[in-house]
C-alpha cells in the first residue's frame, strides 16, 4: 500500500504511489490460451466478415495489416503561430 501523509493524504515524497508496479495485463494470459491454429482460425472469420462488407473487420485487418493512416492536426494562434503534427500508425 502507498505510504500517504496522515495530515494531508498526500503520497509522502520519495515513496512510490505505485509500490506493487503496474499490472502485467492480459497480454500473458491470451498468448498462453490461444494456439497458433486457433489464431489462424480467428484471422480466417475476420477475413470473411471483411470480404460480406462488415466495415469493422474490414478496417482491424487493413489497420494491422498496413497500419493506422498519418493523421495530421493543425493548430494556431490570433499572434500568426501555427502548430503542425503528423501521427502515423507505423514507423517503417
Amino acid at each position: 500500500m502507498a505510504v500517504r501523509d496522515p495530515k494531508t493524504g498526500r503520497f509522502v515524497k520519495g515513496e512510490s504511489g505505485n509500490p506493487g508496479g503496474r499490472p502485467k495485463g492480459i497480454i500473458p494470459l491470451i498468448d498462453g490460451s490461444i494456439s497458433d491454429a486457433d489464431w489462424q482460425e480467428l484471422i480466417s472469420i475476420l477475413t470473411k466478415l471483411a470480404m460480406r462488407g462488415n466495415l469493422k473487420a474490414m478496417e482491424m485487418l487493413l489497420d494491422r495489416r498496413w497500419g493506422k493512416p498519418t493523421q495530421s492536426i493543425e493548430a494556431g494562434d490570433k499572434t500568426g503561430l501555427k502548430i503542425s503534427v503528423s501521427l502515423s500508425g507505423k514507423s517503417d
